[in-house]
């Protein structure tokens, strides 16, 4: 019964301790490196959605064949050294447009390593089992992104909302917008209204019905290369008058406002696309045709002359 107890209080601590120590959480240092860097507080992440949306960030891009060194630095964790020492730590990684999908195997220990062989954007998920439990508890998760090239463009999502009036109600248009990669023909997004279920398109109706309410929403845009980026703001009805704004550690996000005519008009125009090495290309050859005509010029009126 004393082994029992002591079990217990053991995963009691370590819930509580580590939940203090996660980077996204704001309260504490972070724990996880990766490739020598520590991941950064995803400031998106803010409260339940059926989008997986990342706890952590970095700023680090990753190519196909490149080889990650994952580290949990245990005494970040403000974790006593007795427990972190008998914790199991599992890695897992995910694909797909909401990361559900597993890819590879599971690793443990206190360091992990993997190869990434297509580009696209993956969740890496950090589980912990402290002494004496059964489960394992989520303790961070991070986004990576791996693109087909050094000078590919990651999407930058952004949202336009078209409605008459901002009443309970009342239907609203939600566009999803994004600058992308010049390679990529198409993109998706998905979407959490607070409701934690899941709509698909680029453009939604959606009416806020409740008089008053408080939530969050998210937008997902994926491109067709598997590359995502999220962005998420508070929808807050009071008295039936409905505000977006962005979460209360950011303060601003993409998110426009217009008519349902300007939303319609808005969701026509094409994403903007152009990279560094594509932008380059179209100078070269803009000015490969302005020397050109020059030359012809040139031509012309010594041929004129003559």
């Amino acid at each position: 019964m004393k082994q029992m107890l002591l079990s217990f209080l053991c995963v009691c601590l370590f819930f509580t301790i580590v939940q203090k120590a996660n980077a996204h959480v704001g309260s504490g240092p972070p724990f996880l490196k990766i490739n020598g860097t520590y991941s950064a507080t995803n400031p998106y992440y803010q409260g339940p959605s059926a989008i997986n949306v990342p706890q952590d960030t970095t700023s680090q891009v990753f190519l196909p064949g490149d080889k990650l060194s994952m580290e949990i630095v245990t005494s970040q964790l403000t974790v006593p050294p007795d427990i972190a020492a008998k914790t199991v730590f599992r890695w897992q990684m995910y694909s797909g447009e909401n990361f559900s999908q597993k890819t590879g195997s599971d690793q443990f220990g206190t360091t992990a390593t993997y190869t990434f062989s297509k580009p696209g954007s993956y969740l890496l998920t950090v589980e912990a089992k402290a002494p004496g439990s059964t489960e394992n508890l989520i303790i961070d998760t991070v986004q990576l992104d791996v693109v087909p090239s050094t000078t590919y463009k990651l999407p930058k999502a952004s949202v336009f909302v078209g409605a008459d009036t901002l009443k309970s109600g009342a239907a609203m248009t939600f566009v999803a917008k994004s600058s992308i990669d010049r390679a990529v023909k198409h993109t998706t997004a998905l979407w959490d209204f607070g409701d934690n279920t899941i709509q698909k398109g680029l453009t939604l109706s959606h009416t806020f019905s409740d008089w008053n309410f408080f939530t969050y929403v998210y937008m997902r845009v994926v491109d067709d290369r598997g590359l995502v980026n999220d962005i998420g703001f508070n929808a807050q009805g009071v008295n039936g008058t409905i505000k977006l704004v962005p979460f209360g550690n950011m303060q601003t996000v993409p998110l426009s406002f217009g008519t349902p005519d300007q939303a319609r008009a808005y969701a026509n125009q094409k994403n903007t696309a152009l990279s560094a090495q594509n932008q380059t290309t179209i100078y070269f050859v803009l000015g490969a045709i302005f020397i050109l005509v020059l030359v012809i010029i040139v031509l012309v009126l010594r041929k004129i002359k003559t």
